[in-house]
């Protein structure tokens, strides 16, 4: 039980710890309205509110990991857990940061392209003829409709802004368990319930979507 819970388990969790924190950091790399400012005052708030959180479980962690048997005081694990919690929530922003001003660009130079290409080819992506094209209908499309090289990469910018250029028509949640180590004294586990927005782009959608993507960028 103990190489399972030292060799296997902990290293596991640990590295999952991580991605999830390296996943956290596109939260305030997803500022982008503010531009350059906005990314990283929303970075260093998000460093300052999760670090102070992992501080605490770090300071925990090592406290019963290592009672009596280390030289190093206990508050090394604060210092770790603050520190582990900056790295990771850093990636995210940083590429933002370095792609934030060509990322913009891209996006104004691909919106004006957005609704003369739905208009031609709606009805052969919406399957269902329900007036609404969803994320499904615009993947099957890539395989299905014979385009040149232009107009397939105009699908793919639609299918990957799908939640920019359309609006949300439903929800659904996950439930998923999160398991904290907790040293010699096991584990902690917390069950996470996270709601997922459902998009799709109806006519009424495309004439406005230019003017959003130049608002949302205008900083860059």
């Amino acid at each position: 039980m103990d190489f399972f819970m030292n060799y296997i388990f902990l290293p596991f969790a640990a590295l999952l710890i991580l991605f999830l924190t390296i996943a956290l950091g596109a939260i305030p790399a997803g500022a982008v309205e503010g531009g350059r400012k906005g990314v990283v005052w929303a970075t260093l708030l998000t460093m300052a509110i999760i670090g102070a959180i992992y501080a605490g479980f770090g300071y925990m962690i090592w406290d019963v990991a290592f009672y009596r048997s280390s030289d190093w005081p206990t508050s090394t694990g604060a210092y770790i857990g603050f520190a582990l919690a900056v790295v990771c929530i850093a990636i995210c922003p940083i590429h933002t940061l370095l792609t934030g001003s060509s990322r913009a660009q891209f996006l104004r130079d691909m919106a004006p392209r957005v609704q003369p290409f739905i208009e031609r080819h709606f009805a052969a992506i919406d399957k269902d003829g329900n007036g609404v094209i969803i994320e499904a209908e615009l993947k099957q499309a890539l395989s299905s409709l014979g385009l040149d090289s232009e107009e397939m990469a105009t699908l793919r910018h639609i299918k990957n802004e799908l939640s920019e250029i359309g609006h949300v028509i439903g929800t659904y949640t996950t439930t998923s368990v999160i398991s904290m180590p907790m040293g010699s004294s096991g584990t902690m586990v917390m069950p996470t319930t996270t709601t997922h927005n459902v998009y799709g782009i109806s006519a009424n959608d495309l004439p406005g979507y230019p003017a959003r993507v130049v608002e949302k960028y205008k900083h860059w």
